[in-house]
């Protein structure tokens, strides 16, 4: 197999670039792209290192370090109502 493939394919499934790219300004017009994603944690070596959501007025937002701590996100998560 193509090593450099393989290597694509290992770890988590989650791209952190792309999260990245969403959550970054247009660096010409300065605005963020209007996109609807459900809240997603990155964890990093087994730590949650980022949190992105989509806010308010539809763009992509980043919580604080100081929320990524495990009591915080599991009262975020539960205090929602569960699509159905």
């Amino acid at each position: 197999p193509d090593v450099e493939v393989t290597r694509h394919l290992q770890g988590d499934g989650v791209n952190r670039q792309l999260f990245e790219l969403i959550w970054r300004k247009d660096l010409l017009s300065q605005q963020s792209i209007t996109l609807r994603i459900p809240d997603t944690i990155v964890f990093k070596y087994n730590c949650p290192s980022v949190w992105y959501f989509t806010s308010v007025d539809g763009t992509i937002k980043r919580k604080h370090k100081a929320k990524l701590d495990a009591e915080y996100i599991l009262r975020e998560f539960l205090k929602r109502p569960l699509a159905c």
